[in-house]
């Protein structure tokens, strides 16, 4: 190794960069810059307006997480589902008492204010006060999780996360990730943070059966990478007749979970994610519009769809009878890494609008 070092600086531009440190750090002199640099276990600020100490931001680090919409407390919801919990009594669409529903049901529009359930085939109506923000039937519920297949209970949007109840048979979360995220051979460690504590559970990725492992305060978490193209993340209530609210959830990469740190007898999130960002994660997957979003004409049948951000794939129309002055419509065009799609109407449109009269969304879900 040789015993001189050349600086491909020169000695102004050091001296330039030396000064322009001790003006931000306010040290006075380079001895005061050099013990200001030695930070690593100290109590320094990370910046005057940020209090936290840099001993605490790398202790507390993160990695990335790859789950997508995985704070709990403020997920990005664009499906907006309510349900109406069971022993609520019901009435016909001329409000004469008609029953008493006899499990969860889901809303499935309105008349004014006030929610609508199909019992047995017929549409009932119900007070706007009884339904709860959440979903209760197998299927995506918060963006990129569904309720899987065979499940039996309701999650609710709760002001604590994702309360997740079970009634009988089994209940259970899902998060589905495209394999060429995660290669076989991977280590991976799995966490929940729910409002009894942190649970967590570290694998190695392999194409093998599903596995799935109790870890603790109700919860079971599992994983299966034989699906086509996929690998599915579970997230199980454990207990029938109970609930298990879920605060947040991490994937990363390595055997340490750094989802949360305890202080004192308190789990606290390492980080808070921005929503903004999660929502144009999400978007990639499903785009929704609501009611009076418009899509404007082209040629003689096609609709501009303007998309808030591209999409992995040509999505699938979901509610498209929800699409006026659009007749059975069906996607006509999609370029992925285009922020724009078409529809196609089976009869011309005479250069009208199509207005949304409820929810529509495009779906590119695995």
């Amino acid at each position: 190794m040789p015993d001189t070092y050349t600086s491909q600086f020169s000695g102004e531009e050091i001296d330039a960069a030396l000064r322009a440190a001790q003006i931000i750090s306010g040290a006075d002199t380079p001895a005061a810059l050099r013990e200001k640099l030695e930070i690593y276990g100290s109590n320094t600020a990370l910046s005057p307006t940020d209090p936290t100490t840099v001993e605490t931001a790398l202790k507390y680090r993160s990695n990335p997480n790859l789950l997508d919409n995985w704070y709990f407390w403020r997920p990005v919801n664009q499906r907006g589902g309510y349900y109406i919990p069971a022993g609520i009594k019901y009435n016909t669409l001329s409000w004469t008492e008609a029953g008493t529903t006899d499990k969860a049901y889901p809303v499935i529009g309105y008349i004014g204010q006030d929610p609508l359930i199909t019992v047995n085939g017929t549409n009932y109506i119900v007070g706007k006060s009884v339904q709860v923000p959440g979903y209760c039937t197998v299927g995506y519920t918060v963006d990129r999780w569904l309720i899987g297949a065979g499940s039996n209970g309701t999650l609710s949007l709760t002001e604590s996360g994702l309360k997740l109840t079970r009634t009988d048979g089994v209940m259970y979360l899902a998060h589905r990730i495209h394999k060429t995220q995660i290669p076989e051979g991977n280590t991976l460690t799995y966490s929940a943070l729910t409002t009894l504590g942190l649970y967590s559970i570290t694998f190695v990725v392999k194409n093998d059966t599903y596995h799935e492992q109790d870890v603790g305060g109700g919860i079971s978490l599992g994983w299966n990478y034989t699906p086509a193209e996929m690998m599915e993340l579970t997230l199980v209530n454990n207990t029938v007749n109970s609930d298990v609210t879920v605060l947040a959830a991490k994937l990363e990469l390595g055997s340490t979970q750094t989802l949360a740190h305890k202080e004192g007898d308190k789990w606290v999130l390492n980080e808070i994610p921005d929503f903004g960002e999660q929502l144009r994660r999400c978007q990639w997957y499903c785009v929704a519009f609501k009611q009076y979003d418009t899509f404007f004409p082209t040629d003689t049948t096609d609709f501009i769809v303007e998309l808030p951000c591209p999409m992995r794939t040509s999505p699938t129309i979901i509610n498209p009878e929800n699409i006026t002055n659009a007749t059975n419509p069906t996607m006509a065009w999609y370029n992925v890494g285009s922020n724009q799609l078409r529809i196609r109407s089976t009869t011309t449109h005479n250069n009208a609008k199509a207005v949304c009269s409820g929810l529509v969304l495009f779906s590119a879900d695995l």
